[in-house]
């Protein structure tokens, strides 16, 4: 159940970062996707990307930090048993070798 808590986080810091004059369509986008539960690592992949370039942009703040954090443990858990659609796993669990 820690997927949930960080869609969480990942959406609360998604919103400070539009909130802080970030570019803002493509941070809502994330945040909307991972909101949803709809390809959520696809969100959390467009978060990251979104996170690392307020970084650089701005330096290091704690929203852009949460906001990167909680996108790449999402990248790497996944989105967590309260999802709508996780097209991902199809790739993920499929074996090539057989």
């Amino acid at each position: 159940w820690l997927p949930l808590p960080l869609r969480a986080l990942a959406v609360g810091a998604a919103v400070s970062l539009v909130l802080a004059d970030t570019a803002w369509w493509p941070v809502a986008a994330a945040a909307g996707s991972l909101a949803l539960g709809a390809a959520g690592r696809l969100g959390a992949a467009e978060l990251a990307l979104c996170a690392a370039a307020s970084i650089q942009a701005t330096g290091l703040a704690t929203t852009n930090a949460l906001a990167l954090v909680a996108s790449i443990l999402l990248l790497y858990l996944g989105s967590g048993a309260c999802t709508v659609w996780r097209p991902e796993d199809r790739w993920l669990t499929r074996r090539a070798s057989e």
